[in-house]
């Protein structure tokens, strides 16, 4: 919210005091709904289970330029991360437990809607007392196990038999925000736009696991999605949306390295290369002022 933007000011102040803040137009470009494809990226499954989150990688950089690489030069993309901060930590570390206590008891935790959740269950209810099936539905919210939740017993014994991962149990205390990925591209026909953006959204299958991946779902596209996504603003109805954790999202946040930019001439919004130290400013006895190579009087 812009009326946040001095609070967000000084907080980055205090971490960099001695950086330039400037405030830019957000895109120098305008998306025709016309011709314009929108996916929204979302969670297979439950938000408890991540995604991959290893350090060593830069997934999906190198296949997101290699994409951007081929596009004309009138088409153009946009990846739009938009985070809420979660309710309160406590009310995630409570209901990632439940979640998680149900799973090990065997059945596959149901994701739902972050916003939508407390709304979905008052219409179960509903639903419920109408057809008589209170019961039923009580012990489904209290854990029991119904029908539907069998569906889910391959995907329970494909984690059980690789292990819950260190990023999953990570997740489960760790700070969590409400997150929507949405990937825009327009072309000069709506085909081509949703090739474009449907290439785009697969390149974070590379950051899947057995637990848990980010799947494309084709959105409806309209001036006022279009125009949300441009102003960062959250859907009216989030219908899908995820939870993810800090770790999590770094691997949306990255950064091109100094292999990136050789390779792809065209990124302009990194202004300085990184480089390799040399191995002397690691030496354990200090850093040498100068190499005899003769023997001096």
């Amino acid at each position: 919210p812009y009326d946040l933007k001095d609070y967000v000011k000084s907080k980055i102040n205090n971490s960099w005091d001695s950086i330039t803040i400037e405030e830019v137009q957000s895109y120098p470009f305008t998306f025709d709904p016309s011709c314009t494809s929108v996916y929204e990226l979302t969670y297979k499954r439950h938000d408890i289970f991540s995604i991959r989150i290893d350090k060593d990688i830069t997934y999906p950089l190198h296949s997101l330029f290699s994409i951007a690489n081929e596009m004309d030069l009138n088409e153009f993309a946009l990846i739009n991360v938009l985070t809420q901060p979660y309710k309160k930590r406590h009310y995630w570390n409570y209901e990632a437990k439940i979640a998680y206590d149900k799973f090990k008891k065997g059945i596959m935790p149901r994701k739902l809607s972050h916003i939508n959740r407390d709304f979905t269950n008052l219409l179960k209810l509903v639903i419920a007392f109408t057809l008589n099936t209170i019961d039923s539905t009580i012990k489904e919210f209290f854990g029991a196990k119904s029908s539907n939740d069998t569906i889910y017993d391959n995907e329970i014994k494909l984690i059980m038999q690789n292990g819950i991962s260190n990023a999953t149990l990570k997740k489960l205390n760790s700070e969590v925000l409400y997150t929507w990925i949405h990937i825009m591209a327009q072309s000069t026909t709506m085909n081509k736009a949703k090739i474009i953006s449907y290439n785009l959204a697969n390149c974070y299958k590379e950051l899947s696991t057995f637990e848990n991946e980010l799947e494309p779902y084709n959105l409806s596209t309209s001036k006022l999605l279009v125009d949300n996504i441009i102003n960062n603003k959250p859907p009216a109805l989030a219908l899908k949306g995820n939870i993810m954790s800090t770790q999590e999202l770094g691997k949306l946040y990255q950064v091109a390295t100094a292999e990136h930019q050789k390779e792809f001439k065209q990124i302009q919004s990194v202004q300085r290369s990184e480089s390799k130290l040399p191995d002397e400013l690691f030496n354990n006895d200090g850093i040498p002022f100068a190499y005899v190579t003769e023997k001096g009087v």
